[in-house]
């Protein structure tokens, strides 16, 4: 009864897990009758054979039914604090998603007797997201019926990828817990399939390139997910190369339409702004500090309520900028007090895995000396003694109310991309007698 109490263990305590069974089978219930009961239980909870795109943290262990793919055989490998181990990786799904089951020493000997197409049901410890560590594992008598998704991953193989580049999402060094750093570049590209995400670890041969441009990305490994969003990876190894443009017949466009949206809608979407809104800040319920930000937004089907999480709600937005949304979902609308019989349209979610691109027209370099100001909405601008444009963003080591140097990117927006930078000093009084003409100048 323990295992099934391990599957909801996060939703009741033990003494109410024994009480539910209890209540179903009385206190002098035997084995069979009691696990029975233990099962009912967990079923009744939702914590029984879930579908693949409903793992997540929580309990202890979790269960499910799937469809083998893909089957790697038991490799030895050495263990940091000395000897050596086994594991063997199964690559399953179901017509929700995909999920890696790793089996670790003895257990990893068990994946010479599976078979790729067969049904296994798995107890495993969840990890993250498209990876469960196998716990226990059995053929069942009478399996389910269970398909495949069409456009799920296949293989564990590295595959090539033709495809046109539409955004360079960020960049940065990632620390795993052992302390080894990484660098990564996230790239979103389109194709006939839609937009696929794609990061690269400690390879830059990606930034040789611009949005627009066509490639063929080869040796890059796919992801195991639970939605609708196609995720690679690519190591040192991975090459990446212009494709000559007598085979540029990779087409993308963005499929979705505002007048679409539903609330089962997930994918990306070109709007207009039309109110930018302001930025809120909020704790996360891990304690973190974050900002939310509700913007109107429309295109040439209609009008919706853009609602933007994390660090991409302090973006310099404006009436009339042109926007792409990568990855986002469609969730209930907020219903206003007094009006809940009236259904709400749907709202626009752009979360931490979403990716928002600012259009930009034009672009000159440019060298300006000013002030960074804050702003409302959570932006800031460098203001100069004949000038005043919005950053970009907020570079590391810029600080609001520094006098600084600026070399960057001046768009037709009036924003500037920033480059590089300088802090010019550290005159207090001069940053505050600058401030004190900015702010006459706006009036503010």
């Amino acid at each position: 009864m323990r295992i099934h109490y391990a599957l909801m263990d996060d939703l009741c305590s033990w003494e109410e897990f024994e009480r539910l069974v209890e209540d179903r089978v009385g206190v002098s219930a035997d084995e069979q009758e009691e696990r029975s009961a233990a099962r009912d239980v967990v079923s009744d909870a939702g914590r029984l054979h879930t579908h693949l795109s409903a793992l997540k943290a929580g309990p202890s262990l979790v269960s499910f039914f799937c469809r083998v793919i893909e089957v790697k055989k038991a490799e030895r490998f050495e263990r940091q604090e000395g000897g050596y181990g086994f594991v063997s990786r199964v690559l399953c799904g179901d017509e929700t998603g995909e999920v890696v089951l790793t089996l670790w020493d003895e257990k990893a000997f068990a994946a010479g007797e599976i078979s790729e197409g067969e049904i296994l049901e798995v107890v495993g410890r969840f990890r993250r997201k498209g990876a469960v560590d196998v716990a226990d594992l059995r053929k069942p008598e009478k399996p389910p019926g269970i398909t495949l998704r069409k456009n799920g991953m296949k293989t564990f193989s590295p595959v090539s990828l033709d495809c046109v580049i539409l955004a360079f999402a960020g960049e940065g060094f990632f620390q795993a817990p052992g302390g080894k750093e990484s660098r990564y570049i996230r790239l979103i590209t389109g194709d006939l399939s839609g937009e696929a995400e794609i990061m690269f670890w400690n390879n830059e041969s990606a930034k040789a390139f611009m949005g627009g441009d066509f490639v063929r990305i080869s040796g890059i490994y796919e992801r195991p997910s639970s939605g609708p969003k196609r995720s690679y990876t690519a190591d040192e190894k991975c090459q990446i190369t212009s494709v000559p443009v007598e085979e540029e017949k990779i087409i993308h466009e963005f499929s979705s339409r505002i007048s679409g949206i539903r609330e089962d809608w997930w994918g990306s979407i070109q709007v207009s702004i039309d109110d930018p809104g302001r930025v809120r800040d909020f704790v996360t319920r891990k304690g973190a500090a974050s900002h939310v930000r509700n913007l109107h937004v429309s295109d040439d089907t209609g009008t919706a309520v853009l609602v933007i999480w994390g660090e991409q709600a302090c973006l310099p937005f404006v009436k009339g900028d042109k926007i792409e949304i990568f990855f986002a979902e469609a969730r209930e609308g907020s219903r206003r007090p007094g009006f809940n019989e009236i259904p709400s349209s749907p709202e626009i979610h752009a979360g931490y895995g979403s990716f928002v691109s600012l259009n930009e027209n034009g672009g000159e370099p440019v060298r300006i000396k000013g002030i960074i100001t804050p702003r409302s909405g959570g932006c800031y601008s460098v203001d100069g003694r004949d000038c005043c444009y919005l950053l970009k963003e907020l570079k590391d080591g810029m600080l609001p109310c520094s006098e600084v140097l600026v070399w960057g990117i001046l768009y037709d927006s009036g924003r500037i991309e920033v480059s590089w930078f300088e802090i010019c000093g550290k005159d207090i009084d001069l940053m505050k007698s600058g401030l004190d003409e900015v702010k006459k100048r706006c009036g503010c």
